[in-house]
Order: structure tokens, then C-alpha cells, then sequence
């Protein structure tokens, strides 16, 4: 609908009201959050961490072992599948299904460009001061001018290595860095490479990207993790694995707004 002189204003006066309750509540959240972190600095210890003696006289070689869940990721024979499967010790066995990465419409469906214009009206600002946001995707290019001082920590575990450069030829991790920046644009990212070059994030990546940001976030000030990730269809509410949840519920724990794509 197009609104012109007096119909625009009252329209942008009412929502400015709106917007003012709902920053004042998001910047009280914020700092709700900050303390809370503080409170709960010790909470994951090693007593989190799955004992695999519990899990005894199987042969694999675990390829990965969660900090903030009791987990880990092997490759494993049949064998050893209903090993696992039968052992009390063992809440779940998930197979390593892939997800990909999702990216069609962003800055749109969020208005930011409506919510700026009303912050300026209000002249109270939501910028992502102080806050830093784990982008879990392809990486990103960190020598990008757009990104220049924004980029902080990060990690790759598609290689287990240190060094989270975007390599997907669309630059689709550095893509969703430059969404972020522009709806928090004093907001740090930090990059959290779970996707190859390809765009395929396996899911034990994921998990790994969710318990890096979770066990970062005090000192990385983390408050966000975002990943703008798919299945291309294949899940729905009746059959969507549950092999997050543990995750996500720990980051909320600590105060982090977990952001993903829906689909």
C-alpha cells in the first residue's frame, strides 16, 4: 500500500510507539543475557562430556567429542551400530545426514530498512554494540572492504583447521556475513566454517559449529548463531531430526538466540 504526507507520518508515528516498547525490551534482553552469561561462566565442565569407557569394547575412532553436549561423531561399522544401539549408556544414534546451504530473500522480510528509519525517528539505535554473531556457513573472506574490522575468533571444521576463508564459489558464508552486517552493522561476526566448497554442511559440523559458538561466548561475547542452512524440502514437523535440540537448548542456556533457516 502507498501512503503520502499525513497518512505516512501517523503510519510511521504509530510504529515508532511499537518500536520503542520493542527495542527497550530487546536492549533489557540483551543485557538480561549478559548477566546470565556471567552466572553460568562454569556450566560446562567435564561431567558434560560423554564418558566413552561407557560405551565399551567398541573399535572406532571417534572423529569428533562435543564440549557443551554429550556427544560425539565416529564413523562406525554395522557392528558397531548395534552396539551402540543396544548399550544403555546411549541416549541416540544419528547417521551424519548432510544439510546445504539456503539463501533467497533476507533484508526484505525482516524490513530492516523500515526498522532504521523508525530508529532514526526514535533516535534509539539497535546496531549490535558490543555483540558478536557465529555464522555458521562456508566461512567468509576476511579480506572483504565491507567486512574490514568486523571479523572476530572463527574457526574452520570442514578440514580441522584454523583458517575460515570463504571458498564456495558463490562466496555464500561471506554473502550472509555482509546480511548480518548490514542489519548490526557495529555487530562482530565471527565465521564458523561448517560447509564445504560446495555447500554441503554435514551434520556433525553443525553440531561442532553450535558447541564452538556456545563454549566461545562468553569470551567472544557471542548472542547469536545463525545458520541460513536447508534440507531442500526433505523434513517437516512429524519427522525432523532431533540431533540439535541438545545444542540448541545448551547455547539458549547461555543466552544466545539460536537463528536458522526454515526450510
Amino acid at each position: 500500500t502507498n501512503f503520502v504526507g499525513s497518512d505516512k507520518k501517523s503510519l510511521l508515528e504509530k510504529e515508532k510507539i511499537r518500536i520503542d516498547i520493542v527495542q527497550k525490551f530487546v536492549i533489557a534482553d540483551v543485557e538480561s543475557k549478559s548477566d546470565k552469561k556471567s552466572e553460568i561462566s562454569n556450566l560446562v565442565t567435564s561431567a558434560q562430556i560423554v564418558d566413552l569407557q561407557n560405551v565399551s569394547n567398541l573399535t572406532f575412532a571417534v572423529t569428533k567429542q562435543y564440549e557443551t553436549v554429550s556427544a560425539f561423531s565416529a564413523e562406525i561399522t554395522s557392528d558397531d551400530l548395534i552396539a551402540l544401539q543396544n548399550n544403555p549408556s546411549v541416549e541416540a544414534v544419528f547417521f551424519d545426514f548432510v544439510l546445504n546451504i539456503s539463501l533467497q530473500d533476507a533484508l526484505p522480510l525482516v524490513r530492516v530498512n523500515d526498522a532504521q528509519l523508525l530508529s532514526t525517528l526514535s533516535n534509539e539505535f539497535v546496531m549490535g554494540n558490543g555483540q558478536s554473531v557465529c555464522v555458521l556457513d562456508t566461512g567468509v573472506d576476511y579480506t572483504h572492504p565491507g567486512l574490514a574490522g568486523k571479523i572476530f575468533g572463527g574457526i574452520y571444521f570442514v578440514n580441522n583447521d584454523v583458517d575460515a576463508m570463504d571458498d564456495n564459489v558463490v562466496s555464500h558464508g561471506t554473502h550472509v556475513s555482509g546480511i548480518v552486517s548490514g542489519v548490526a552493522p557495529n555487530a562482530k561476526i565471527v565465521p564458523v566454517k561448517v560447509c564445504d566448497f560446495a555447500g554441503g554442511c554435514s551434520a556433525s559440523n553443525i553440531l561442532a559449529g553450535i558447541d564452538y559458538c556456545t563454549n566461545r561466548s562468553i569470551d567472544l561475547n557471542i548472542s547469536v548463531i545463525s545458520g541460513s542452512l536447508g534440507d531442500g524440502g526433505q523434513y517437516d514437523a512429524t519427522n525432523c531430526p532431533t540431533l540439535f535440540d541438545s545444542a540448541l537448548q545448551t547455547a539458549d542456556v547461555f543466552g544466545i538466540v539460536n537463528v536458522f533457516a526454515s526450510g
